[in-house]
C-alpha cells in the first residue's frame, strides 16, 4: 500500500497526527518507562520473600531430622549401656541406621575408641562445657573444620560418665534431604554455614567466598536480605538462623538461599524484548 504523502501537507492533517501521537504512543511510552523500575523492584520483593520461606522450610526440617538424630542415638546409648564390649557390633548393627549415620564407634574413659561400624573417628574428647552438658542427658553436636563432616555424642550413662560416650557421624545425605530429591526449587541455591560461619553444605560454587559475608551479618538478626556479585554475575539472597543451642551446644547454623538476579528478572526482560514490536505495531 502507497502512502499519500500529499495528506501531511494539511496543518490540519498534521495536528490529527500529532495528537495520535501524543494521545497514544507516547503515553504508552512513559507508562513503560516508569513501570519498569516498579515491576523490577515488585520481583526482586517477591524473590526475597520466597527465598525466605524457602530458607525457613529447609532450616525447619533439617532441625526436624537432627532431633530425629539425636533421639536415635539416644537408642543406641541405652543399648549399648552396660552391654560387654563384644556385644557393642552385634547389638548395634540390629539397629539398622546406616542411612542415617555413617558410622557409630564407643569412647570411654580410658580415651579408647571402638568403631561399631563405618570410618573411625578422631578420639576427641569433650571439654569441660561439652561434658557439662552430657551430663544433663543431652546431646552434643561436633563439627569438624574444613570438611563439614558432623558428629552426635552422648553418654551411655549420664549419671556414669566413666561408662564412656557414643560417637555419631551423621549421614550428609540424610541430613540434607539429599535422598528426597527436592531439596530447593530450580534454579535456586543454598549454603549452609555452622556458627562459626563455616561452610557445611552448599549447591553454589560461590558459598566459600560468603563466609565473610555472613559473619557480618551474624549479629544483625535472625532473618535478612543481600546482594553480591559473583563470577561477573549479580546474585540476591535471603537467609534464616536457626538456633540449636539448647538441645546440641551449638548457638545457631545459618541457612542462605541465593538466586541470580538474571532469573529474577527473566518475565521482565522477556517484555522489554516483545515492548518495541508492540510500539511499531501501535504506529
Amino acid at each position: 500500500m502507497k502512502i499519500d504523502t500529499r495528506l501531511f501537507r494539511s496543518t490540519l492533517a498534521r495536528r490529527f497526527f500529532a495528537l495520535f501521537v501524543l494521545s497514544a504512543l507516547v503515553p504508552t511510552v512513559i507508562l513503560a518507562v516508569v513501570a519498569y523500575p516498579y515491576v523490577s523492584d515488585q520481583l526482586f520483593a517477591q524473590s526475597s520473600e520466597r527465598l525466605w520461606r524457602t530458607a525457613k522450610s529447609e532450616s525447619l526440617s533439617v532441625h526436624e531430622r537432627l532431633l530425629f538424630l539425636e533421639s536415635q542415638l539416644g537408642t543406641v546409648a541405652l543399648m549399648l549401656a552396660g552391654v560387654e564390649q563384644e556385644r557393642w557390633i552385634e547389638d548395634s548393627v540390629s539397629v539398622r541406621m546406616n542411612e542415617m549415620f555413617e558410622g557409630l564407634a564407643v569412647a570411654d574413659a580410658k580415651d579408647s575408641l571402638y568403631v561399631i561400624y563405618g570410618d573411625r573417628p578422631p578420639n576427641q574428647q569433650p571439654t569441660a562445657e561439652q561434658l557439662g552438658h552430657l551430663k544433663k542427658g543431652n546431646t552434643t553436636l561436633v563439627t569438624d573444620a574444613g570438611n563439614g563432616v558432623m558428629r552426635m555424642w552422648r553418654l551411655l550413662d549420664s549419671e556414669a560418665p566413666a561408662s564412656g560416650m557414643v560417637v555419631g557421624t551423621i549421614s550428609g545425605s540424610y541430613l540434607w534431604g539429599l535422598e528426597s530429591g527436592n531439596l530447593v526449587p530450580p534454579e535456586t541455591e543454598i549454603c549452609v554455614y555452622d556458627d562459626a560461619r563455616r561452610l557445611l553444605y552448599g549447591t553454589f560454587p560461590g558459598c566459600t567466598e560468603l563466609e565473610s559475608d555472613v559473619l557480618d551479618m551474624a549479629g544483625s538478626g535472625v532473618r535478612g536480605e543481600f546482594g553480591f556479585a559473583w563470577d561477573g554475575e549479580d546474585y540476591r539472597a535471603s537467609y534464616r538462623n536457626l538456633f540449636l543451642l539448647p538441645v546440641f551446644l551449638v548457638k545457631d547454623w545459618t541457612f542462605v538461599l541465593v538466586e541470580s538476579e538474571d532469573r529474577i528478572l527473566r518475565p521482565m526482560r522477556e517484555f522489554r524484548n516483545i515492548f518495541p514490536p508492540v510500539v511499531l505495531t501501535s504506529l
